[in-house]
C-alpha cells in the first residue's frame, strides 16, 4: 500500500491499496481523508510494530495434562498472598508459571512465560486453547518467531503436525510511539474531544490523574475492543510509573539512532497512538489467519485509522472534512512500512522500577504511620517501627508460604533478557 505523502495533503481515495478480502470480497473503502503536511518539528516518530496479537487454536489440550494442571492451579491458589496466586509448570518441555483462576469464556486454566500466555478451555470446548503473544515478546523476539515457537510447542503436547493446527486471530494490536511536546501542549480532554471522527455508536473516555491542584490528561480511547478501537495516551508515563516496561527507552534511543532527545533522565512527552483490531473487525474484513494478519496490515491499520481520527484542531467548519491530525497523518503515512521498527535485546530493567515503586510505598507507610501515633516523624520511632515490622515478619506462621509466592509472582520480573 502506498500511502500519498506529497505536500500539500492529498486525499486517500481512488485506489490506494489492495481492494480485496483474502476471500476474494471487496475490502470497505477508506473514507475521504486528507493528511496534514509533514512537519518534522510537531513530531518523531520513534518506534511502531504489533503490541498485541492473540490467536485461537482449534486444539483441545489432552486430559493427561489436566490433573497436573488441576494441581498447580489449587497450589496457585494456595499461594495466594494478595491478588492473583502463581505455581510452577512444566508442560511438553516449556517451564510456565500457573495463574489461581481462569478467565470468563470457559477458560479453565491460564499458564505463561515471559513470551506468551495461554489460555485453555475445559475438555468439552472447542477452540479450546487461545495465546496472547506479550508485548516484550513481540518486541524482542517478533511474531514469526514466537508463533513457530507456540506451533512447535503444541504440536509436542497434542501430538499433531503443526501444519495441521487450524488458527484464527482474535485481536490485534499495532502501534506508533512519537516524542511531540506540541501534542503534550494540546492534550486536553475538552478540547480533543471536540475533534474526534468516528461512527456515532463508538464510545469515547478519556482518564486523567491529579497534578498538585490541576487534572492531567493522559488517555483518549475511541471505540470498542470487540470491533475497533484506537486510544491515544502517555506513553512514557506508562512505562516508568505503571509497568515498567522501559526497555521500551532503549528501543526509542535506538530508533533514534542514538540521540537522547530529553532534558532529564525519564522520557516525557512520549504519546503512543495504538490501533486495537478486535474479532468483529477483523472478521468482517475476512482477516483471520496469521498469513493474512500479515499480508493485509497496512491496509487493516490505515482503515482503522481514517475510520476513528482526531483532525487537525482548525480548518473547516465541518470537522470531518478537516484533514487528519499531524499524528493520525505521520501513522499513516507508515502504516505500509514492513519490518517491526526497531526490535533487539535489551534489559528492562524492571526489578529495579518495582524496586523502586515498593520502597516509595513503604516510605509513605511509615510516614503515614508515624504521624498517626506520634503526630510526627522521628528518627527513633522510624527505627522502632522497622523493627516490630521485621519481627512480625519473621513470625508469620505463613511466612514461608507468601515468600515462595512472591517468589511465583516476580519470577518474570526481568522481562526483556
Amino acid at each position: 500500500m502506498q500511502v500519498p505523502k506529497d505536500n500539500p495533503p492529498t486525499p486517500l481515495t481512488g485506489g490506494v491499496g489492495r481492494r480485496f478480502s483474502p476471500l476474494g470480497h471487496k475490502l470497505p473503502s477508506l473514507p475521504k481523508v486528507d493528511l496534514s503536511p509533514e512537519d518534522p518539528a510537531y513530531a518523531t516518530l520513534m518506534s511502531w510494530g504489533w503490541d498485541t496479537i492473540q490467536q485461537s487454536y482449534d486444539l483441545k489440550i489432552p486430559d493427561t495434562h489436566r490433573p497436573g494442571l488441576e494441581r498447580a492451579k489449587e497450589q496457585a491458589q494456595a499461594n495466594r498472598e494478595s491478588g492473583d496466586g502463581y505455581a510452577s509448570i512444566i508442560i511438553g518441555g516449556e517451564d510456565f508459571r500457573v495463574r489461581d483462576k481462569g478467565a470468563k469464556g470457559g477458560v479453565q486454566f491460564i499458564i505463561e512465560n515471559e513470551w506468551f500466555l495461554v489460555m485453555i478451555k475445559g475438555a468439552g470446548c472447542s477452540w479450546g486453547v487461545s495465546v496472547r503473544y506479550t508485548s516484550v515478546g513481540l518486541w524482542l523476539r517478533g511474531y514469526d518467531a514466537l508463533r513457530e515457537w507456540v506451533l512447535d510447542w503444541l504440536s509436542r503436547v497434542c501430538s499433531i503436525a503443526s501444519e495441521r493446527i487450524e488458527t484464527r486471530i482474535s485481536r490485534a494490536d499495532w502501534c506508533f510511539d512519537f516524542h511531540s511536546p506540541s501534542f503534550t501542549g494540546e492534550f486536553d480532554a475538552a478540547l480533543l474531544r471536540d475533534h474526534i471522527v468516528a461512527h456515532s455508536s463508538s464510545k469515547v473516555r478519556l482518564t486523567a490523574t491529579m497534578v498538585g491542584t490541576s487534572a492531567r490528561d493522559e488517555t483518549l480511547t475511541i471505540g470498542s475492543i470487540k470491533n475497533l478501537q484506537l486510544t491515544v495516551y502517555d506513553k512514557g508515563k506508562e512505562i516508568t510509573d505503571i509497568s515498567g516496561k522501559d526497555y521500551f527507552i532503549d528501543i526509542w534511543v535506538n530508533g533514534l539512532e542514538g540521540e537522547w532527545p530529553w532534558d532529564g533522565a525519564r522520557p516525557d512527552d512520549v504519546w503512543r497512538l495504538e490501533v486495537r483490531m478486535g474479532k468483529e473487525f477483523l472478521k468482517t474484513r475476512e482477516c483471520r489467519s496469521p498469513a493474512d494478519l500479515i499480508e493485509y496490515r497496512a491496509e487493516l491499520i490505515a482503515g482503522a485509522l481514517a475510520r476513528i481520527r482526531l483532525v487537525t484542531l482548525e480548518g473547516e467548519e465541518q470537522k470531518r472534512n478537516r484533514p487528519m491530525h499531524p499524528l493520525w497523518s505521520m501513522a499513516m503515512r507508515h502504516c505500509d512500512v514492513d519490518e517491526q521498527m526497531p526490535a533487539g535485546d535489551f534489559v528492562s530493567g524492571r526489578r529495579e522500577v518495582l524496586m523502586d515503586q515498593m520502597a516509595a510505598q513503604i516510605a509513605g507507610t511509615i510516614r503515614s504511620h508515624e504521624v498517626l501515633a506520634a503526630g510526627d516523624v522521628t528518627e527513633d520511632g522510624v527505627e522502632v517501627l522497622i523493627s516490630k515490622a521485621t519481627a512480625l515478619m519473621q513470625a508469620d506462621p505463613d511466612h514461608e508460604k507468601k515468600a515462595k509466592a512472591a517468589q511465583e509472582r516476580y519470577r518474570y520480573v526481568e522481562r526483556g533478557k
